[in-house]
């Protein structure tokens, strides 16, 4: 069985022809279940996905919730969004995360200043609730590491997810005890870097994902992406470290119910 540590399923996606929070919503969790999904992690990326975040994983048994802003929203962080987060936390139980957040220096039109302070403040709200965080990274890697070193958090558990490869943030990541979440693009073409990053991660840090709708693997790249293909990657990443599916579903299922306390 397999985990699906982020999907976003609760999203507004206009490059996908089936779009608006997976209109065939109930089909995609059939689908997983049949591809023998465990757990859909569904991070949100603003205030109003966290609602829907939210109500899904009290409505779908296997669904379970993150609450964050992504970089990109970053701006939108208020002191009164933090305290709705904090009330949404406190009353699910489903609530495994915080997240996502991060830094997103490629083509974001948020300031990296505000940016900075989003994730801190995210940092801090996981520390006061005791969640572990769903870390976005994108050409950013300098700054997170700066951050993440902060002592105040050291002792916060953190995956990065959809990982891109940065061997200064795999070794920062390893060497902090962090996990490493890969998704289907580590089947395409081009992503050599990305699969040596694979070969170069402790099986007990290793997650997987598919980060739906984006990302799908090979053979459905360019498609919509959805909690099934998960196994995908696992497959390849079995490929890729001389281990069946079948184990890396295995260790990557402990590991990802160990971090989000999923039983």
């Amino acid at each position: 069985m397999y985990i699906d540590t982020h999907a976003h399923l609760t999203i507004d996606e206009p490059r996908f022809p089936n779009r608006g929070e997976y209109p065939d919503l109930q089909d995609v969790l059939d689908r997983a279940k049949k591809a023998r999904v465990f757990a859909i992690i569904n991070p949100s990326f603003d205030y109003e996905s966290s609602l829907s975040v939210s109500c899904l994983s009290d409505d779908v048994d296997f669904v379970y919730g993150a609450i964050g802003i992504h970089p990109h929203d970053a701006d939108n962080l208020t002191d009164e969004i933090l305290r709705k987060f904090k009330k949404i936390a406190k009353e699910n139980k489903k609530i495994v995360a915080i997240g996502e957040t991060g830094l997103d220096y490629f083509k974001c039109k948020v300031a990296p200043y505000v940016q900075q302070e989003s994730f801190k403040r995210h940092m801090d709200l996981a520390l006061e609730l005791n969640l572990p965080v769903i870390v976005h990274c994108r050409e950013a890697h300098n700054d997170i590491i700066k951050i993440m070193s902060e002592k105040k958090y050291e002792e916060i558990k953190c995956v990065f997810h959809c990982f891109a490869g940065a061997k200064e943030l795999l070794a920062f990541a390893i060497n902090k005890g962090f996990y490493i979440s890969y998704t289907g693009n580590i089947t395409f073409k081009k992503a050599d870097l990305l699969r040596e990053s694979v070969k170069n991660t402790p099986l007990n840090r290793l997650m997987i994902e598919t980060d739906s709708p984006y990302l799908a693997p090979e053979p459905f790249r360019g498609q919509r992406n959805e909690p099934a293909f998960v196994a995908y990657v696992a497959k390849a990443i079995g490929a890729l470290i001389e281990r069946t599916e079948e184990e890396v579903a295995a260790v990557t299922t402990d590991n990802a119910k160990l971090f989000f306390g999923i039983q």
